[in-house]
């Protein structure tokens, strides 16, 4: 079992998610009851984490708003990704970001989850 295997593992177990594991190509998705998906896949030693909101009429406002934050932020914290992406036919606000193979742990999963989710939560308000 990988790092990052035993991490998601662990980060489930806190969630009281017990079943989370990485799937066999090492991805995972955990769809929340607010219409908001937390995804991870596993890329060369490291993870890129993924979560989206649907944004079926405002996506491109919400896109301008997380690249207008991408830029004025780029200094602080970790860098982040933002892309408007198609998924089962429903337009979805994405952010990501890279996890890099000395940060596997479950703290540095959930610390990356709220992060994305805190950015997805700002761009309906700037």
């Amino acid at each position: 079992m990988s790092a990052w295997e035993t991490a998601v593992q662990e980060l489930g177990e806190q969630m009281d998610m017990p079943g989370l594991s990485l799937s066999s190509n090492g991805h995972f998705a955990i769809q929340m009851t607010s219409g908001r998906r937390v995804a991870a896949e596993i890329v060369g030693d490291g993870l890129l984490l993924y979560a989206s909101d649907p944004a079926p009429y405002d996506g491109a406002k919400r896109l301008l708003r997380a690249w207008r934050r991408t830029y004025l932020t780029r200094m602080e914290g970790r860098p982040v990704q933002a892309a408007l992406r198609e998924q089962d036919g429903l337009m979805r606000l994405l952010v990501v970001v890279r996890l890099h193979a000395d940060e596997c742990s479950p703290y540095t999963l959930r610390v990356a989850i709220d992060y994305v989710s805190s950015w997805l939560d700002d761009t309906y308000t700037q």
